[in-house]
């Protein structure tokens, strides 16, 4: 028995467990990484994270370069084991070395540096980025044949290597994102940027006042009337009409005329030349393409119209602003300005609120499809015009209704199931 050979031959099994590890190791490190980080990192000038980008371009040369590099430590190292084993046992030594061998391997080579890199990706990518290279260099000729064989074994199944689909998220992939970032991003910011990302998918007609709720001044009317609405109203803006709501002739803001009202030379024709013309928008369209329209016209006030043209609602461009940041409640103990919590646990509501609004203020679950506000989703339940103190359950929820005036729902009281 030569001492000396044995030492090497046991060294050169050591180095060859440490180069599977590397390669186990930097596998997972790779594929597990944070790309979005290193091309963060890479846009601040970071070589090694533009290195890596580099590797990941293409992860089928890395692959092919672990599964080469692995499988030859490993074979090298059984056949190095096995010949010291029979040397030092005899035959007999094949099978303690096969089962020494295989148990130190998935242990030393597979589990432990795979785990690791698991729990660490981004260090472990920086730490093999450029051994890798240097490696990915000098194995090219059997990389590049390893993977031409690879491509033409799978156009038999129809795929192509380089047709492979890119990391850009989609939509509900980047809310997921936003969600899960936890700590990192303060809630408040965190419910903004989903505010943010769900304009696409609401719709005016989600956020608009209602038809009946519009403050307007009919032409036809008495002018002391008009003059009394206009200098009453606490809107920002005021639909002026002729005959029927259908007939717009134009928008006014009240602060346009308080010079005009102070002199006292205020009719109707100062009036008509004080309005805006109206700016009618699709029911359908989503708060998205509204904000841009706002943007593109230079307007902040808009008339909701149906596919028959008629009057549906109204929407301003801080309706909008208010789903990104939330509502502006001057008292701090409200929960909404449409909202009234009691001391039994219940809600007095006014029954015009959207629902979308009300699931979003409460965490409720009231469903969406179909009527937008509460007193059309407690109408299309009944079937009828309800009446005062009439109780309807919608789901796990108990609506009394309190108020109606001119078939109209006013208020309700809503009571929750325990959460």
């Amino acid at each position: 028995m030569n001492i000396g050979e044995d030492i090497g031959l046991i060294v050169a099994i050591v180095a060859l467990f440490l180069l599977s590890g590397f390669f186990s190791i930097s596998e997972t490190g790779l594929m597990a990484c944070n790309r979005y980080r290193l091309k963060h990192a890479a846009s601040k000038g970071n070589r090694t994270a533009n290195r890596l980008l580099t590797l990941l371009k293409r992860p089928e040369r890395v692959l092919s370069l672990v599964l080469i590099g692995n499988t030859l430590a490993n074979v090298v190292l059984s056949s190095i084991a096995t010949f010291l084993a029979i040397r030092w046992w005899g035959n007999i030594g094949v099978a303690y070395a096969s089962i020494i061998i295989t148990i130190a391997l998935l242990f030393f080579a597979e589990t432990m540096p795979k785990t690791f890199a698991a729990v660490r990706p981004d260090p472990v990518a920086y730490t093999v980025a450029w051994p890798l290279s240097l490696l990915l260099w000098i194995c090219w000729p059997f990389i590049w044949l390893m993977n031409t064989l690879v491509s033409w074994a799978l156009l038999l199944f129809r795929i192509r290597v380089h047709e492979r689909q890119g990391d850009h998220l989609n939509m509900d992939e980047l809310r997921t994102l936003v969600y899960e970032t936890g700590p990192v991003v303060p809630t408040k910011h965190r419910d903004m940027l989903m505010n943010l990302l769900d304009l696409e998918r609401i719709t005016v007609e989600d956020i608009m006042m209602p038809r009946n709720e519009i403050v307007g001044v009919n032409l036809e009317d008495d002018w002391e009337d008009t003059l009394e609405l206009i200098l009453t109203c606490q809107v920002s803006r005021i639909l002026v009409y002729r005959g029927s709501i259908d007939k717009v002739v134009g928008v006014l803001n009240p602060q346009h005329i308080l010079h005009v009202l102070k002199d006292g030379q205020f009719n109707e024709k100062t009036l008509l030349e004080h309005l805006s013309p109206p700016y009618f928008v699709p029911h359908t369209a989503s708060l998205l393409s509204q904000l841009l329209g706002f943007q593109r016209e230079k307007r902040r006030y808009a008339l909701v119209v149906d596919e028959y043209g008629d009057i549906e609602g109204s929407v301003m461009l801080a309706n909008i602003f208010e789903e990104v940041l939330g509502k502006f409640i001057l008292d701090s103990d409200a929960v909404s300005e449409d909202i009234s919590p009691q001391k039994d646990g219940s809600f007095v509501i006014n029954a015009s609120i959207t629902l979308r609004e009300l699931n979003k203020v409460l965490q409720w679950r009231l469903p969406m499809k179909g009527p937008k506000t509460l007193s059309g989703l407690i109408i299309e339940k009944l079937e009828d015009i309800p009446r005062a103190k009439m109780s309807v359950k919608i789901g796990s929820y108990l609506i009394e209704i309190m108020q109606v005036k001119d078939n109209r729902i006013k208020t309700v009281r809503v009571i929750s199931p325990a959460k």
